[in-house]
Formats: C-alpha cells, structure tokens, sequence
C-alpha cells in the first residue's frame, strides 16, 4: 500500500497536483495507516481472518502448505531467507540472489493471508473453467470468453463461489496448519451463501 500511495504521490507531483506540505515519506507512512484503519474498519471481517491465518501460522511454524478447496491441490509457501552474492560484470556490478535453507517467519506471517486468498481464487477460476461449454481463456482472476457466454461464466462463477465456502476453508486449512486445534476458528459474517445467487455484480 505504501508504494502503491508512493507511486500516486510521485505522478501527483510530477503534474503539480501535490496537495502536501513537509517530508513526502512522513505524509506516505500517515496516508497508508489511515486508509488501513478504515479499510479494516469497514471490512472488520478481512482483519480477524488475517490475524487468524498469521498465527496458525505461527504455530506451524514452517514453510506452510495446504490444499485449495474443492480439488485438493497442493500449495506450498517456501519462505526461506535469500544470499546475496555482487557479481562484478564489463559494465559494472550486479547482485545476484540465491534461496537459504534458513526459514524466514517474517515473510511466512506477512504473505499468508494473501497466498491463501489466492488459493482460494485459483479453485473458483478452476471450477469456472472445468463447468464452461464453450471456449474459455483465463488470466490470473480474468476472464476471456464470447459475449454471448456471460451468463454461462456469472451462473459458473457463483455455483464455485458457494461450494468453496460451503466446504468450510478455514476449518481446512486449520486442520493442515493447527491439528491440535490450538486456535479457535473465527465465525465471520453472517451473509446466506444462498443470496450469492441472486447477486448481480459479483464478477464484470
């Protein structure tokens, strides 16, 4: 969020529109806190599930690995540290990095959350992709098809959306993650799974 925020304060300066005064960085690190604090603050359910992935996490204590809803597929977070080595080159010299075999637990509980929100979105895209009748090409979480097929992905892509958080996630990654039940699972939200199917802007 800091270099995504970094980023627009750069253009925004750029084209004379800075609304700042004093050290940009000072200005950076107060914009990022207060768009979290109000991110979580509306979707107070993103922050505990976050909280809860770090310390089951924790807990592992290891490069995690699980398996994605719906087809069981294995995903593997290798945090481990990186070696430096500066190569000397004719036209100067470069860093070169290599993996360790040392466990790195900060980069582990920092990308959990988003890995495993990816393995999430990876089973919905495969489930899309296994229920399409006609030609489909995806990139990341897009979508390629015929106009004429837009209700067939919608209809696909809220059948998947239900069926994963039917399956439970978190009770199954808890069971990968945390077998003696150390943490307990946090209940979020109370949306009816079944009002997925009347949403009209759940993928454009």
């Amino acid at each position: 969020m800091k270099t995504q925020n970094w980023d627009t304060m750069d253009k925004m300066k750029r084209e004379g529109k800075d609304f700042w005064e004093g050290d940009p960085w000072v200005v950076n690190y107060l914009w990022t806190e207060l768009t979290a604090e109000s991110i979580y603050s509306i979707v107070e359910g993103a922050r505990i599930g976050q909280k809860y992935l770090k310390d089951i996490a924790k807990i592992y204590g290891k490069a995690a690995k699980w398996k994605a809803p719906l087809y069981d597929f294995p995903v593997f977070q290798p945090s481990y540290t990186r070696k430096a080595r500066r190569v000397k080159t004719p036209f100067g010299s470069l860093q070169l990095y290599y993996g360790d075999t040392v466990y790195d637990n900060r980069k582990q509980l920092s990308s959990i959350a988003a890995n495993y929100i990816h393995s999430l979105d990876a089973s919905l895209l495969m489930y899309c992709v296994d229920n399409a009748t006609n030609s489909i090409g995806v990139i990341h979480d897009c979508f390629l098809i015929h106009p004429n097929d837009g209700d067939e992905i919608r209809d696909n892509y809220k059948e998947g959306y239900v069926r994963i958080f039917k399956s439970n996630p978190l009770e199954q990654i808890s069971k990968e993650l945390d077998k003696d039940g150390m943490i307990e699972i946090p209940k979020i939200g109370t949306l009816d799974l079944n009002e997925v199917y009347g949403a009209k802007y759940i993928i454009s």
